[in-house]
């Protein structure tokens, strides 16, 4: 099925914004009743990897590439993604002294293009 690079990338810049309210939310009400800041960015994260394969997958690239397989590359990009956005939070808030409510999301704009393009070349494609 043939699509287009812009219409897949609105998608997935809708879908993100979305999804990133709702974990964006459900992290600071975790903050709020004193879980670990680094133990609610990897919640989020799991949730957010099941919610936004889904939604990546059926709408904003609408794929049709195997489950099994771009699931697999899903998982590894966004467990290497995970990786970096935890250590720019943890530099953000431990080194330069950001607030924890803020740090995730900057991680979140530093990583989103590249996020983008992994998933247009290399899950969905």
């Amino acid at each position: 099925m043939a699509r287009s690079l812009s219409g897949a990338s609105w998608r997935f810049i809708v879908n993100g914004i979305a999804s990133n309210v709702t974990l964006y939310g459900l992290f600071a009400l975790l903050i709020y009743v004193n879980v670990d800041y680094r133990i609610a960015v990897t919640i989020v994260y799991v949730l957010g990897i099941l919610w936004n394969y889904t939604v990546n997958r059926l709408w904003s690239w609408q794929s049709e590439a195997k489950v099994a397989s771009s699931f697999l590359k899903y998982v590894i990009l966004y467990v290497l993604t995970y990786f970096v956005h935890l250590a720019l939070v943890v530099v953000m808030v431990e080194w330069i002294g950001i607030s924890t409510y803020l740090a995730p999301l900057l991680s979140m704009g530093i990583l989103l293009l590249p996020q983008m393009w992994a998933l247009n070349r290399f899950v969905f494609r």
